[in-house]
């Protein structure tokens, strides 16, 4: 158990939320015994399009070594509706899809 879960018994796991980049984000969780951080997909530096290869293949290797999960979160606006133009291209796709 870590510090944290000594003052929250109530709480079995704990996220760290503090709107950071997912590879500064990861390191600050797992600095502070969390088992979880949180990816805010709406940040600038979060973009779909950052998401390449060698990013996700760093982060892959990152969550095997802190064993701290990833929690992300889209961009909070309805996806049709988004100024994010790599979400709202998605989100015509799909609704053309179904």
């Amino acid at each position: 158990m870590n510090n944290i879960n000594k003052k929250l018994p109530f709480c079995n796991e704990i996220t760290h939320q503090k709107y950071l980049t997912a590879e500064k984000g990861i390191k600050t969780a797992y600095e502070m015994g969390c088992s979880h951080w949180y990816i805010d997909g709406s940040l600038i530096e979060e973009m779909v399009s950052d998401w390449n290869e060698a990013r996700i293949s760093n982060l892959n290797e990152l969550i095997l070594s802190t064993r701290i999960q990833p929690l992300f979160h889209g961009n909070f606006k309805a996806p049709l509706a988004s100024d994010v133009e790599d979400f709202r291209a998605a989100a015509v796709d799909y609704t053309k899809k179904n």
